[in-house]
């Protein structure tokens, strides 16, 4: 559910105010970094979206094997090892300082979203 300051547009039912935040930073972030750097932390980020993709697809397959499926990977333990074995050696070719910088940022999100979700669980003792 949106909160009332992410008011969507009409037109095509997107969150205003979300999408405002993530120009504004990027154009910040473009004002203090060099279009090298910036390419540099999107590969990775993109990277490692890919790579855990495809480990949740993996992961999925053999813990929930009767799930309907929407779409089927022929030699899913060949295809993935591939993909992730193919974005690891792509992140790790990548400077050591983007790979620091990530995981830096992935840290702080990860301590945003921890501290989020603690203030604003809202637990469901029925279950």
């Amino acid at each position: 559910m949106l909160h009332p300051g992410s008011c969507c547009s009409n037109k095509g039912g997107v969150p205003t105010l979300p999408v405002v935040v993530v120009v504004g930073t990027g154009i910040l972030l473009s004002g203090f970094s060099s279009i090298g750097e910036l390419a540099e932390l999107a590969n990775i980020g993109g990277l490692t979206a890919f790579a855990l993709t495809i480990l949740s697809v993996i992961v999925l397959r053999f813990t929930k094997p009767d799930e309907p499926r929407v779409f089927k990977v022929p030699a899913l333990w060949l295809v993935g090892t591939i993909g992730i074995g193919g974005s690891l050696a792509l992140i790790f070719s990548l400077p050591l300082f983007t790979i620091a910088r990530f995981l830096i940022w992935l840290i702080i999100g990860f301590a945003i979203y921890l501290f989020y979700g603690y203030k604003n669980a809202k637990i469901d003792n029925n279950n």
